[in-house]
C-alpha cells in the first residue's frame, strides 16, 4: 500500500492542511473516481469543477445571500455562470421601493469584490456581468392586482 500527499484546498484556493491518503482506498488516492470498474454511486463519483464554476461556488457562499451596500434595504446576490465560459452573472433582487442608488452602489461594490477575487486567484479573465429582479412590495400596486 503506497501513501501520497494530497494538500486540502478551501473553496476560495488556499492550501489548508495536508492529508494523507492510502492508494488502496476505493476510489482512487486523488481523484475520487472509481477503480477497475467499481461502482460508486453518483454522489460519489469524481467531479472536477472548473474555474469558473468553483467562481461561483466561492462567491456565493462568500457573498451570496447578504447586503453588501451596508444599508438597510435588503438586497439579495445569485451568481451563476455565464454562457461564455469568462463571464459570471450576479442576479440582484430587491424590492420595488429599493433606491436606484442603492442598487448603483451595490453593483460598484459587487465589481470591486468580484475584481479582487480574480487578482487573488489570478484569473485576469473572469468577468462580471449583472442581472437584476425588483419583487413588488405587499403594498405596491403591482402587488395588490398581480400585474
Amino acid at each position: 500500500m503506497k501513501k501520497i500527499i494530497v494538500p486540502f484546498l478551501a473553496a476560495v484556493g488556499a492550501v489548508v492542511g495536508i492529508a494523507v491518503c492510502s492508494t488502496q482506498s476505493v476510489g482512487g488516492p486523488v481523484t475520487g473516481g472509481p477503480v477497475s470498474g467499481a461502482a460508486l454511486p453518483p454522489g460519489k463519483q469524481f467531479y472536477q469543477p472548473t474555474r469558473l464554476e468553483w467562481a461561483v461556488v466561492a462567491l456565493n457562499a462568500l457573498w451570496g445571500e447578504r447586503d453588501m451596500s451596508g444599508v438597510n434595504r435588503p438586497i439579495h446576490y445569485l451568481f451563476r455562470e455565464g454562457r461564455d465560459g469568462v463571464h459570471i452573472v450576479c442576479t440582484l433582487t430587491y424590492d420595488d421601493e429599493t433606491p436606484s442608488s442603492q442598487i448603483d452602489q451595490a453593483k460598484r461594490l459587487t465589481e470591486i469584490q468580484v475584481d479582487d477575487f480574480a487578482k487573488t486567484h489570478n484569473w485576469p479573465w473572469l468577468k462580471l456581468q449583472f442581472d437584476t429582479v425588483a419583487i413588488p412590495t405587499l403594498h405596491s400596486k403591482g402587488a395588490a392586482t398581480g400585474n
